[in-house]
C-alpha cells in the first residue's frame, strides 16, 4: 500500500510539473532586450525625432542607443503583464535631452517594431502629444 501511495504522488508531481508551462509564452524583458539590439529605421508614424535607432546592449535589459546617427542615449526595457515597455533618454549635449517611454511590440518574426506612447517634456511631464511609429530592422 505504501508503494502505491509513493507511485501515485510521483505521477501527480510529474503531471503538475509537465502542465505548469501550458499558459502560453510570456516574453520577458531579457528576451526583448536581446531582440531589440540592432538598427531600426522608421517607416511610418509621428516620432520624427527618432527616425533611426541603433541599440547596443550592456546587460540583458538595457544599453546604449544612437539616435539618427547624431545623438547618443540609453535605453532600458521592462515588461508589465507581458507587454514590453522601453524607456529611451537621448541627449544633444550635457543639458539638453529628450525622454521617451513607449509600449512596444514586435511583429514579422521580430523584424518590425511598433512603439507608441505619450510625449514627455524635458522635465518629465506629460504633454498632449501621443507618439507612435513603426520601424523595420536594417
Amino acid at each position: 500500500m505504501k508503494k502505491q501511495i509513493v507511485i501515485i504522488v510521483i505521477i501527480v508531481l510529474l503531471v503538475v510539473v509537465g502542465l505548469s508551462g501550458c499558459e502560453g509564452y510570456n516574453p520577458t524583458a531579457q528576451n526583448y532586450g536581446r531582440k531589440i539590439v540592432g538598427t531600426w529605421k522608421a517607416i511610418s508614424g509621428n516620432i520624427t525625432v527618432l527616425t533611426t535607432l541603433t541599440f547596443s546592449q550592456i546587460s540583458a535589459t538595457n544599453g546604449d542607443v544612437k539616435i539618427n546617427r547624431f545623438y547618443n542615449g540609453t535605453w532600458s526595457i521592462t515588461t508589465i503583464n507581458g507587454l514590453g515597455r522601453i524607456e529611451i533618454v537621448g541627449w544633444t549635449n550635457e543639458t539638453n535631452y529628450q525622454w521617451f517611454r513607449f509600449s512596444f511590440k514586435f511583429t514579422d518574426d521580430y523584424n518590425t517594431l511598433t512603439m507608441w506612447g505619450p510625449k514627455f517634456d524635458n522635465n518629465g511631464h506629460l504633454t498632449n502629444i501621443t507618439y507612435s511609429g513603426v520601424y523595420i530592422r536594417q
